[in-house]
Parts: structure tokens; sequence; C-alpha cells
């Protein structure tokens, strides 16, 4: 019945709207009642139903249009019956022929992003790593299907499979560690690419697997190795470092700190064997293990600098800093080449991007080594940051018609809008140890996962050792989805230099490169796009670190270059989007940092530019008054003998953040005073004055910090010098008081003049 039915038409023979005919003739309810019927004429094979169904099927394996139909959801669950089965029989089998059948209905549903979700949502997942753990019929199919879901769906594949992920790695190192063949880097290649789609679990040393898998790699690298192992050893070990962290090299999975130190100066010698090579086809080839051992590096310098000790020996220390130092002079060379054209390679290809990002990590934390080379090379990486920030922009301006641009935006309080939620590239920002200013308010380095929807006519992935992790992630994908910065997950190469460029615009010359080259002109825009994003994802830590870093950079401009900021339009720009965005973050007890920096960049800003006649004195006064509100309520009296001045509760928790910005935007206030006569009148409307005399008065001259005294009684001197209105209530309040308590001879002549 089976070759009658099947054979009668051969699929090679029709075309897709003949074969559509055909299936729409049969009707999906009929294959489904064939794919579920047990009862079958005597004399037939069991499965002969089914075997009927799936062949019919199975001549649709191309067509994403039948295998994305809502039908075929319903058949997914029989699917993987089928696959759990372990059969026996020659090739003319009719279970061989239906298992096989099967397979290429599940193949051809791999094709389309809705037929995908089918498969993860009806349980094939967990069907499949059965297959490929118990090793039934079918095994590397499975794990070929396994693999391939994995390229498209990545992390989301494991949603709602708790445990599957850990038990297909448990087998995967199992097998990789008892091989001694050939298969065994196969299986390596595999495990490589599977790891990067895992997250970490939250006790990084419960995973069953994971110690087997380290003392394997260490025993292989400490082996002599040819070209090719040695590569897939490399990328192996970053996709590990990726999914478990640094820790995972380290005691007690370790028993000592060798085989980091030797993963890094292999990881050190890779990058500069190929990058100092010079032949761009060796460059190319080699690419993904390059950017494999960027992820190591970066992942190894973030948790140096984390403020964990290593144990490390000054020799040591040494050693891995030269290796260090000359890996990365190895970036600067080869990106310099492709700078100059003389490596014909597009910028924004997978290894420069990911060489930028790389780079980016090296300057937030080193700006002393290569200080030349990298002077030499800011124009190049400031070219790609201005494309990226246009090419944002430019989408934006598609899909965003009320949210405020920099030259429209008008200082009206009436006038402004709530913005709007845009889709802007996030990644992993790293560590944003700035100047002046813009600690990050949150911690938490979350990967975020590729996005891997399909357009009409992409092939099918191809695993191999050279596959590269996706410069926007710390995840692995193939080179041919990583072949452009778009492509990549729209990498925000920006976000990654950001904390190089805070401590470079700290420096004369750099700085001096920098606005140059109008580093101001495109971070306003950029500032504008994170903003917009943010205040519809509040959570964002990622955005919010990134924004702290911008706030940083303008901070530094703003305080060393007063010229520019008191004359450049973008600075004026710069001053309405801080007033604008004080106003959305200011009342938020989530966002004191964002808010603390806002304040303080305004406020300096405002002295810079009091010549300006166009800012409306009611959104100024509302900004002042924002800022007012969050200066006063940073310190309060605390409950303790002797009586004392403390920090509040609410502001605890980020004062170590935000104590720099109190004490810049303090003084940038008693500046403020005589230049705007609102100042003083905004101040005695908050009831600040009087409660900041009761409290100085409170503790007795003795129980606050010197730098704190020096901010308040600089406030109160310069209240009581500039303003009359404001010198009363100061006498009032017993200030005369205050001034002998404080012995501040200068605030009792303040006073006491006539």
């Amino acid at each position: 019945m089976n070759t009658n039915v099947t054979r009668a038409v051969k699929a090679e023979d029709c075309d897709e709207d003949m074969k559509r005919e055909m299936l729409d003739a049969l009707g999906f309810r009929f294959l489904t009642r064939l794919m579920k019927t047990a009862n079958v004429p005597e004399g037939c094979p069991p499965t002969i139903y089914k075997s009927i169904a799936l062949s019919i099927l199975a001549s649709f394996a191309q067509d994403t249009q039948v295998l994305s139909s809502k039908e075929m959801k319903q058949q997914v669950s029989v699917l993987n019956e089928i696959i759990l089965c372990n059969i026996s029989g020659d090739e003319d089998d009719l279970e061989v022929s239906l298992l096989s059948d099967c397979y290429d209905c599940l193949q051809g549903m791999l094709l389309s992003p809705v037929s995908r979700q089918y498969l993860i949502q009806g349980g094939s997942v967990s069907a499949l790593v059965e297959v490929i753990v118990s090793q039934r019929t079918g095994h590397d199919k499975a794990c070929d299907l396994m693999v391939e879901l994995l390229r498209w769906e990545r992390a989301g594949v494991w949603a709602g499979y708790p445990g599957i992920a850990q038990k297909l790695l448990q087998y995967l190192v199992s097998r990789f560690k008892t091989l001694k063949d050939a298969t065994k880097f196969k299986i390596g290649e595999i495990l490589t690419f599977v790891l990067s789609t895992v997250e970490k679990e939250e006790d990084e040393y419960k995973s069953p697997w994971l110690q087997d898998l380290v003392l394997e790699i260490y025993s292989i690298i400490r082996s002599k190795l040819d070209s090719r192992l040695r590569d897939s050893t490399l990328c192996l070990a970053a996709s590990l470092v990726g999914c478990q962290g640094v820790a995972c090299l380290l005691p007690p999975i370790t028993d000592d700190l060798k085989m980091l130190l030797l993963l890094t100066h292999m990881a050190c010698i890779e990058v500069r064997m190929v990058l100092e090579d010079g032949r761009i086809d060796e460059v190319k080839r080699k690419a993904g293990v390059v950017c494999s051992c960027y992820g190591l590096l970066e992942n190894i310098i973030g948790h140096m600098t984390a403020g964990m000790s290593l144990g490390l020996e000054k020799k040591q220390v040494l050693q891995l800093h030269s290796a260090m130092l000359g890996a990365f002079n190895s970036v600067i060379f080869f990106l310099s080449q492709v700078s100059q054209q003389q490596i014909e390679m597009p910028r924004t290809s997978l290894l420069v991007t990911a060489s930028v990002r790389v780079l980016g990590a090296w300057l937030a934390e080193e700006t002393s080594a290569l200080r030349e080379e990298i002077y030499n090379l800011l124009p190049f990486l400031l070219h790609i940051c201005k494309g990226q920030v246009q090419s944002i922009q430019g989408k934006q301006d598609e899909t965003l018609e009320t949210a405020p641009s920099l030259d429209s935006l008008k200082l009206d309080s009436h006038a402004h809008r709530e913005t709007q939620q845009a889709v802007t590239p996030k990644v992993k920002a790293e560590n944003t140890d700035v100047d002046h200013t813009a600690s990050s308010e949150g911690q938490d380095h979350t990967s975020v996962p590729l996005n891997s929807a399909t357009t009409e006519g992409e092939g099918h992935p191809v695993l191999s050792a050279d596959s590269p992790p996706c410069p926007g992630t710390d995840q692995f994908c193939t080179s041919d989805q990583c072949s452009s910065v778009d492509q990549c997950c729209g990498v925000d190469l920006v976000r990654f230099l950001l904390p190089g460029f805070c401590h470079l615009t700290a420096e004369d010359k750099s700085r001096t490169i920098l606005l140059g080259e109008g580093i101001h002109m495109f971070l306003l825009e950029y500032f504008r796009q994170q903003m917009m994003y943010f205040l519809g994802n509040r959570d964002d830590l990622d955005t919010k670190e990134c924004i702290a870093s911008l706030c940083g950079i303008f901070l530094n401009l703003s305080v060393t270059e007063p010229a520019t900021a008191s004359s450049h339009h973008k600075f004026h720009q710069l001053l309405d989007l801080v007033c604008h965005y004080l106003t959305k973050t200011v009342h938020d007890f989530n966002l004191l940092v964002m808010s603390g920096n806002f304040v303080t960049i305004g406020l300096m800003l405002l002295r810079h530019q009091n010549h300006r006649t166009d800012i409306q004195p009611e959104v100024r006064d509302q900004f002042l008054a924002g800022s007012i509100s969050f200066l006063s309520k940073c310190h309060c009296r605390v409950s303790q003998k002797p009586p004392a001045l403390g920090v509040s509760e609410t502001y605890r928790g980020v004062w170590e953040d935000i104590s720099e910005l109190w004490f810049l935007s303090m003084q940038s206030l008693c500046a403020l005073v005589p230049l705007y006569q609102d100042v003083a009148k905004l101040i005695l409307k908050s009831g600040w004055l009087p409660a900041l005399i009761r409290m100085l008065l409170g503790v007795k001259g003795e129980g606050v910090d010197p730098d704190t005294e020096t901010a308040f009684l600089s406030l109160i001197l310069t209240l009581a010098s500039r303003d009359k209105p404001a010198r009363l209530v100061i006498r009032e309040k017993r200030g005369i008081e205050l001034a002998h308590m404080y012995h501040c001879d200068d605030l009792e002549k303040a006073l006491t003049d006539v």
C-alpha cells in the first residue's frame, strides 16, 4: 500500500504547485489521522499509516510554507515519538524508511522561524537530546539537528527545558574525555558551540561535567599540538570561559594558576602570530580563532580588574602584562593597517569589529601602555563610532516621530513629551571606572542572545573549528552569520569604547585629538539614543552603565574645556537634554547615580553658559528645583551619641558612586547664586536652608566631616553674602551662633554687616 500510494507520483516529478494541490486534496486532517491511527489492516506493519503520512510530508521538506503551517504543530509530538523508537533492521526495512522521513520533516522544519518554535514548544529539544545521549538509532542525525536548531535560536532553545542542556553537556564531555582519536576534536567542536548557548549555572561548581572538561583541556594544551588541534582547543577553552567564567580555570577546580597562565599566553601568541603575519588570506582564515582568543582575553581582563586577587607572584604579573601588551600591540597594528587600507578588509567585518571591541576592554583598564599607538588610532576608532551612531539615528528617525531631537528640542515645559522606546543595540558593557565621575549603578554583566531570525534565502550554517564568537555577545556563531556588524547582533562598538574614551578625555593630548575629531558631536546624539531607549527600559543595567560612562566623558570635557563647553552649540544642546531628562529621573530612587550625573553636568554647564538668552526661565528653574531636591536629601542627622551628620538611608547604598558628584554639584551651585537670581529664591522655597542650619547646629560643630562641613558652610556663606532675603533667614535661624560654632568669621561678618 505504501509503495502504491507514495510512488505513484514521484516528488521530483512535481513542482511546488502540484504538490500543494495534492496536499490540499488529501488534507492535513487526513494525514493527522494516518499519523495517529494504530489499527491497521491484517498483515500490514503497525507503522504503515504513519509511514504513508510521513512519506507525503517528507516530500515537502523544502517547503517552508507547508512545514510552518499551524497544522504541522499537531504533528510534532508524533515526530518525537518516532525518533525515540530504537529500531533495528536493514536499509529496506519500513521502520528505517519511517525514521528517515521523520528526520527529513524535522530538518525541513528548521528552515522557518515559525516551525522552529513548533519544535521547541512541542518537546523536540528533550526528545533529540534523549536520542543523542542514549545513542538510539539516528543519534548522529539528531545531533546535527540539535546543533542546527541551536544555531538558529541560540539560548532560546533551552527555555522551558531545565536540566536538558546540562544533560547534553554531561554526555558530550564524557565522550570528549574518553575518545582518543580524531573524533575527539569533532566532539570538541560541538561542545564549543553548545557551551556558547548555555547560561552559567548559579553555582559555578554545580555542573558535574565542569571539572572533567577543565582538566581534559589542561591535559591537551600541555601536549604537543599541531595548528588545527591548538586552534580547536583554544576555541573550546574560550567558549567554556564565556559560559562559566574565569573562575572555572582557578582552584578549587584546578590545583593552581598554571592553566590560566598557560591559556592566556597561548591566546596572546595566537593573536600575534595571525595579525603580525600580514597575509590577508591567513588573517581571514584564522579570524574565528583570533576572535575566540579575544573573548578569552576579554574575560580574563574583566576578572583581573574586578578586585579579585589571583595571588600571582610579581614575576607572573609582569609576564602576563608583557604577553597582553604584545597581543594588543598586534591588534592596534592590524587596525592601523585596515585604517590605512594596507589590508583589504571591510571596516564592518567580523575581525575588525571584534578587534575594536577587545581593544575597548583593554583601554577601559590600561591607557598608559601603547599610548602613542592609541593616539594614532583614535581617528579610525571615532570614524567607526560615528558611522554606527548615524546608522542608529537613521533607523530611529524612521520609527520615532515624537522623540526629542537635538535640533528641535526646545526648553518648553509644556512641550515635553514622553520619549518612546527605541530599538537600540544592547551588549555587555565592561568596567566603567571613569575619571571625575560616572560609576555604574549596576554590575550585572548579562550576555545578550544572538538575534538569529532568518531571512529569505539564507542557507544552513555549517559547524567548524573556526566558528568565531559573535562580537556582540560572549557567544559563538558561524562565520556566515557574522559577516558584518549588522548581521552580528548590531554590535554597539561605541559602548565598548566609552570607558576608554572617558580615561582619554582626562588627558590633554588625547582629549585634543578626540575633540578635533568631533567626539562631542556624535556622542551627544548617542546619549540621546541611549536615553530614549532607557526611559522605556529602566531595568537595563547595561544601558545604565553606558549612560554613566557618557556622563563621565561630558563631565571631563566640561571641567577641562570650559571655553568649548561655554560656546559650542553641542554643549548648549547637552544642557537642554540634561534639563529635559533630569525631570524623568530625579524622583526615581533607583536612578540616583544617573540623576547625580545629570545634576552635576547641568549645574556646571549653566555656569559656563550663563550668557545664553535662549534658555527659558521656567525650564531652567525646573531643573534647578530638581537639583536642589537631589542635593538636599543626601544628608541627615543620625541617631547616635554624640550627634552626627551622616548620609541618608536612601543615598547610603550609592554614596561611594555619587559622593564626588555631590561635592562638585555643591561647588557649582554656589557659583550659580550670583549668576542667576532665581537660585537663591528656589533654595529658600525648598526649605533646605533652615533645615540645613538646624542640622549643623544639632551636631554642635563636631559631628560632621571636614569636606561636608566646608561644602555646607560655603553655600550658606554665599547665600548670606549675595542674597538679602536669604541673609535674613540665616540670621533668624541662629546663623550668627552657627558662625561661632564653626569658627566661620566670614559668615559672621556677612550677617552683621549692614
